[in-house]
């Protein structure tokens, strides 16, 4: 097996044992990750050979970096990351301010009853 730069190779087939071309010049496409496989088939005798081509893809070299996510200081800023980070801003604005009008009303709630309950005490000590 040869390692090749991707591009165009021109190869020629000699028989077995020897080294004189039996088929071929023929211009075969090397390509980046993908094993090209070149064969011989028919008889040589019969002069019928042929040359057939197999490719095996997905060998490609390794990466030249790896992604890593879409949140964090590295992140390249996009309008759509910037739009949800100001959307998750807002929500939990909105949920905060949500909470404290909950607490407001349980206080104001609870003093109203304390106050009824201290007439309801009042009114049963004079009668």
């Amino acid at each position: 097996m040869l390692n090749l730069p991707a591009g165009t190779v021109s190869a020629t087939i000699a028989a077995a044992g020897t080294t004189d071309p039996v088929l071929g010049p023929a211009d075969l496409t090397v390509a980046e990750g993908v094993n090209t496989i070149a064969y011989a088939w028919g008889s040589l005798d019969a002069g019928n050979l042929a040359l057939a081509t197999q490719t095996v893809e997905g060998l490609h070299s390794a990466p030249s970096g790896v992604p890593a996510g879409e949140s964090g200081l590295a992140a390249a800023t996009t309008p759509s990351g910037t739009f949800t980070t100001v959307a998750i801003a807002f929500g939990a604005s909105l949920v905060g301010l949500l909470l404290v009008g909950a607490g407001v009303m349980l206080v104001r709630a609870r003093r109203e009853q304390h106050d009824r309950e201290a007439v309801h005490a009042t009114t049963h000590r004079s009668a």
